[in-house]
């Protein structure tokens, strides 16, 4: 036992009993040895290690199990009476735990858990392999969602817009508080801006409806959400109107979504 750290110098084996009679054991197999230590610490220390011990080429055979009073054997006994019956009953999320039944964590749901790859990397190659499979499933980037430019925008909206993005990241970077003003203020001059030079071009688009013709529904089209073909419009009598003919409409009897 000493190159499994379980040091026996000091120990000293004060009586030691086979259990059974020798006429019992029809399937030659050892009887038991019943030995008892004067060391409680090298006691515990010997169970510790009797998992180990019996993995191992010497101690193949050999089980190390504590001993038990009579009490505590029949109380056991009645344990796996107990379990037995559950068991019968369909019950098998039990098991026997010290002196009680208690429910056993279910190792298939933990394992399902866990991520496709696992968490254990033994080596770099593993790690390395584990990273660039990562890596296929990740976006490298966000598409946009409309990536045209606006009828509208002008070199100010573009420049407000660099603006906006600078000051975020800054803010981003740095968690200060006078740089979320600044890019709460950024943000609130470029929605304003926006709002207004759409706002403006519409309105300019309703009083020219007549005249430009071509401009005005192409801009209809592209305020739809789906690639579907923009139907006819219904003018302020009931009537509806197609691209064919537009007529020119008063201020703010359009509403624009």
């Amino acid at each position: 036992m000493l190159q499994y750290d379980v040091n026996m110098s000091d120990v000293k084996i004060t009586k030691v009993i086979r259990l059974g009679g020798r006429g019992q054991n029809k399937q030659n197999k050892p009887r038991l040895i019943l030995a008892t230590l004067n060391n409680l610490d090298r006691r515990r220390a010997i169970l510790a290690a009797a998992r180990t011990l019996r993995h191992t080429d010497d101690w193949a055979n050999i089980y190390i199990s504590p001993d038990v009073t009579p009490l505590e054997r029949e109380k056991e006994k009645k344990l796996r009476e107990e379990l037995k019956t559950w068991r019968n009953a369909g019950e098998s999320n039990l098991i026997i735990k010290g002196d009680k039944l208690v429910t056993k964590t279910v190792r298939k749901e933990l394992a399902n858990s866990q991520p496709e790859y696992g968490n254990v990397v033994n080596t770099t190659d593993e790690q390395l392999g584990k990273v660039s499979n990562s890596n296929e499933h990740v976006p490298k980037s966000v598409p946009k969602k409309d990536g045209r430019r606006k009828i509208w925008t002008t070199k100010e909206t573009s420049g407000k817009y660099r603006k906006k993005q600078r000051a975020w990241k800054q803010y981003q970077k740095s968690k200060n508080y006078m740089d979320c003003v600044r890019a709460t203020n950024d943000k609130n001059e470029f929605t304003t801006l926006v709002r207004n030079l759409s706002r403006n071009f519409e309105r300019n688009l309703e009083k020219t409806s007549n005249r430009t013709r071509k401009e005005f529904w192409g801009y209809c089209k592209s305020k739809l959400k789906s690639k579907s073909r923009l139907g006819d419009l219904q003018t302020m009598d009931g009537r509806l109107t197609s691209d064919d003919k537009v007529e020119k409409v008063e201020d703010d009897k359009i509403c624009w979504s």
